[in-house]
């Protein structure tokens, strides 16, 4: 079965070093941005006390956001891992 040279499974197959590098560069800054911003959601989930619907919304909006870190994490860890076995050969 021939593969569409964009598809997905072929992907891999086509990682250079130098595109590699900019994706975990990408991935990084998303993962500071994720975490900036559970920072700000923490801090306005306290000032949100008296306002029980806003603050219910804000712990669930916080909820995707510590989960969406954690993925990028794990991407972040696969594609330097990638990085790393595409230097020594």
């Amino acid at each position: 079965m021939r593969q569409d040279p964009g598809s997905n499974l072929n992907m891999a197959s086509t990682d250079t070093p130098t595109r590699n590098a900019v994706l975990v560069k990408y991935l990084n800054e998303a993962f500071g941005k994720e975490k900036q911003l559970e920072t700000n959601l923490t801090a306005l989930i306290g000032r949100a006390q008296n306002h029980k619907t806003l603050k219910k919304g804000l712990q669930d909006h916080l909820k995707v956001t510590k989960n969406q870190a954690r993925e990028l994490q794990k991407r972040i860890k696969v594609r330097e891992a990638v990085q790393l076995w595409a230097s020594l050969y």
